[in-house]
């Protein structure tokens, strides 16, 4: 009986739904502030060309990280941890995590974006890309894949704060149209119900603090 209610083990999947939902970005509020930045064709082009040194899963990501950024951004990537300690477990999601970083080391290596990408919150890109998307799109198949190397472009351009060159509507018709994690129904309710939870838990302790506050209060 006991085995029978135990609960389900969690899939490398829903392991980095779930740490990419603890990170509590807000996507609407980053549709709401986008500016202008490189084209489709020109993020989708750099991500064909994803070194395959970058796609090893003996690649060290804090020190990768440290080469293209610089040693400051070790600090705002504890959630990387997890992937380090876990490689079979979580190998798409540090490729995921390589493959935006070489996107940032292209404008080195194989020159600038007609607009710059922006570099305020990398952090942000790469959790999206190794925790949101790798979750349901291995990268091996942004690189080989139209349509997935058009949804893993325009989640790089999103993810930095940017938007291509084409009208609001269109950009987000685009992509909700190639949003896999939409498309994933299994994946998305597992998302729904952990994202429940952290409410329900967030609620409880709210009432707990105003229930102490309530019995400590002067009369």
């Amino acid at each position: 009986m006991a085995d029978r209610l135990a609960p389900a083990a969690q899939s490398p999947a829903e392991r980095a739904l779930e740490q990419w939902a603890r990170l509590g970005h807000d996507e609407e509020a980053i549709w709401a502030g986008l500016v202008p930045g490189p084209t489709v064709a020109e993020v989708a082009g750099r991500l064909s060309a994803t070194p395959r040194e970058f796609l090893d899963d003996a690649v060290d990501l804090r020190a990768l990280a440290g080469d293209v950024l610089g040693d400051g951004l070790r600090g705002r990537l504890r959630w990387i941890d997890p992937v380090l300690r876990d490689a079979q477990g979580w190998s798409a999601s540090r490729r995921g995590v390589a493959v935006g970083l070489w996107v940032y080391a292209s404008e080195e290596v194989l020159g600038p974006f007609s607009r710059p990408l922006l570099r305020g919150a990398p952090e942000r890109l790469l959790a999206a890309l190794g925790l949101r998307l790798a979750a349901v799109v291995d990268p091996y198949r942004w690189l080989v894949e139209a349509d997935r190397r058009e949804e893993a472009a325009r989640a790089v351009l999103l993810w930095s704060g940017q938007h291509p060159d084409e009208d609001y509507p269109t950009a987000r018709s685009r992509w909700s149209a190639l949003d896999s994690l939409r498309r994933d129904q299994a994946l998305r309710a597992a998302l729904g119900d952990y994202l429940h939870r952290q409410e329900v838990g967030r609620r409880l302790r709210e009432q707990r603090a105003r229930e102490a506050a309530a019995r400590y209060a002067p009369e």
